[in-house]
């Protein structure tokens, strides 16, 4: 319900003064060599308690597709969210 909405929603907006989920994988990988970031994006895995919530998968992909470059040959940049809770 309402309350699943709003837990959800903090993932992703926290505060003005902190990042969000997608927020923080991005600067993570941008981190990385510029070799393997296309390798890295599309095989995210979400893990733990909260990878539970209904349509978070759907939500942090479109999140990332819209923070994340396109990269020349791969559409989309993220290919598949999944959870290893399922």
């Amino acid at each position: 319900g309402d309350a699943s909405f709003k837990s959800t929603e903090l993932i992703f907006r926290p505060t003005i003064d902190q990042l969000g989920l997608h927020e923080m994988v991005f600067a993570c990988v941008q981190k990385t060599d510029m070799d393997i970031r296309p390798i890295l994006f599309p095989r995210m895995v979400l893990v733990g308690g909260n990878s539970k919530m209904n349509g978070l998968e759907r939500r942090f992909a479109k999140q990332m597709e819209e923070i994340v470059p396109r990269i020349i040959g791969e559409s989309p940049c993220v290919s598949k969210v999944i959870s290893l809770l399922n």
